[in-house]
């Protein structure tokens, strides 16, 4: 049951794709929010899931980010900048600009997650959602078509071991360790641990 309304924006200007796994700060977000707010925040809290929010950056397609500085620039007009792109396996879905006017949503509690297990990650579902003091099968309930692909499941790709690196990060390197890859952790949650794959399975 959905208890509270997502905070919804819109981009007011275009944003342009950036470097991933790292700060991307180069870029700044222009975000018109129509209800909640969003604060300047600590990198420990950052990278703890705090100020996240996705970006339909094509129909259907959304980049997850999050941003450490949220700057108040005029009424329900936020700078956010110091974002942390392409978060839970999105990199793929950054824009090339994201249009002004695109949509966003806030990834905090007003969002209920979805209780898919990864058993049912490709299995197409057809959901009804209304108002829970109707019938299913009423008027005042909409029908969509959705399938979780669980886009936060796959390994990070990490780049080649350097010299430089400690030995532990490059366990296991061939002959040449510039060609050896780096082992591949498995993408962790949002909030930095695993919880419910509902959460982060399918598309928005």
């Amino acid at each position: 049951m959905v208890r509270r309304r997502a905070n919804l924006g819109r981009l007011a200007a275009d944003l342009w794709p950036g470097p991933t796994s790292r700060f991307d700060l180069g870029n700044v977000l222009i975000l018109d929010l129509m209800s909640g707010q969003l604060d300047r925040i600590s990198d420990l809290a950052l990278f703890g899931g705090s100020n996240a929010l996705a970006v339909e950056t094509a129909p259907s397609r959304w980049e997850i980010l999050k941003a450490g500085h949220a700057e108040l620039i005029a009424p329900a007009r936020y700078r956010l900048t110091r974002l942390l792109r392409g978060q839970r396996g999105t990199e793929h879905a950054m824009g090339h600009p994201t249009p002004v006017g695109a949509r966003a949503v806030l990834l905090n509690e007003a969002l209920t997650p979805l209780p898919i297990p990864e058993a049912d990650l490709g299995i197409p579902f057809n959901w009804r959602i209304g108002p829970a003091r109707h019938p299913v099968s009423s008027e005042t309930f909409a029908a969509f078509a959705f399938t979780p692909e669980g886009e936060g499941l796959p390994a990070i790709l990490a780049g080649p071991c350097r010299p430089a690196m400690a030995p532990p990060a490059c366990a296991g390197r061939s002959d040449d360790p510039l060609d050896a890859p780096l082992p591949r952790p498995r993408r962790r949650q949002l909030a930095g641990d695993r919880g419910a794959v509902g959460r982060r399975a399918g598309k928005l």
